[in-house]
């Protein structure tokens, strides 16, 4: 401790970004948060930087029965700066995962990329693992997990795992109505959609979302076209599923884009894909 604080109290300490002084502070009380926790407010101290040290240790204590994970100590700390500075929270928090996969055999790593430090971390492994072809989405600080099937008897699962990128933990949710592999998820309205996907070697055309303040799964509109495999996002609060696959074991490819209306409940088909049978991958964008 007493070396850090002789490194962060140099006068002549120079660095072109706060994030550059900031990170090392959170690395280093995250390496033994036990012991270390009590001291981050004394060596923000030592920083030049405009923080709300009230905030910060009111924070502090609220959360003393948490687990304290390097990105929930980041997320505290760039809360407690003062407004004038918040554009470095929203840039030095976001960070992206990586969820299980498939590699000659399901995988159960969780990997976690931060942009600010280009470092690579490995998260709490799925406990529930020995399945693939799932859906994965976030919402809020979650990552929502569902179905998929088994890898030894290609069985649909309903079931559905939550992991929480603060706290780095896993939990079972709630099933879904549906049992489906090779389905799309997203969010949208503060809500988890599940769409489509297969189910014992044929199309879903089910559709739902779980409420996570009413914590149910509730059906919508059955899509158009039951597919599997294919891409969706979200712009403008319209859900768009872009081609997939369809027949017995995706015997045949689907070439139409279908879009989901949560305000009137309704799907409609927008397009056709210019290039049906290949793979697809699509994103949303939006300006602020």
């Amino acid at each position: 401790l007493e070396k850090f604080l002789f490194i962060l109290s140099r006068k002549n300490l120079s660095v072109w970004k706060e994030e550059a002084i900031i990170e090392p502070v959170i690395k280093w009380t995250a390496h033994d948060v036990e012991n270390r926790i009590e001291c981050l407010c004394n060596l923000l101290s030592y920083i030049n930087i405009d923080i709300d040290p009230v905030y910060l240790k009111t924070a502090l204590g609220l959360q003393r029965s948490c687990l304290f994970t390097e990105n929930k100590i980041r997320s505290l700390i760039y809360n407690a700066l003062n407004p004038m500075h918040k554009e470095i929270s929203q840039r030095s928090t976001a960070t992206m995962y990586i969820i299980g996969g498939y590699y000659w055999h399901p995988l159960s790593e969780v990997h976690i990329w931060d942009p600010l430090t280009n470092v690579w971390i490995q998260g709490a492994e799925i406990p529930d693992y020995t399945r693939e072809s799932y859906g994965v989405t976030c919402l809020g600080p979650n990552i929502y997990v569902t179905g998929g099937y088994r890898t030894d008897n290609i069985e649909a699962l309903d079931t559905v795992w939550i992991y929480n990128s603060e706290s780095d933990e896993w939990t079972e949710g709630l099933p879904m109505l549906n049992a489906r592999y090779y389905h799309c998820a997203v969010t949208l309205g503060g809500c988890v959609y599940a769409l489509g996907g297969y189910r014992k070697g044929a199309p879903a055309e089910e559709a739902e979302f779980y409420d996570p303040l009413k914590e149910k799964w509730i059906p919508i509109a059955n899509m158009i076209k039951g597919v599997g495999n294919a891409t969706a996002c979200v712009l403008h609060d319209v859900i768009y599923v872009i081609g997939g696959h369809c027949g017995y074991r995706g015997s045949c490819t689907y070439d139409k884009v279908q879009s989901y209306n949560s305000d009137i409940n309704e799907w409609s088909l927008i397009t056709s894909s210019p290039h049906p049978g290949k793979k697809t991958w699509c994103a949303g964008a939006f300006s602020i």
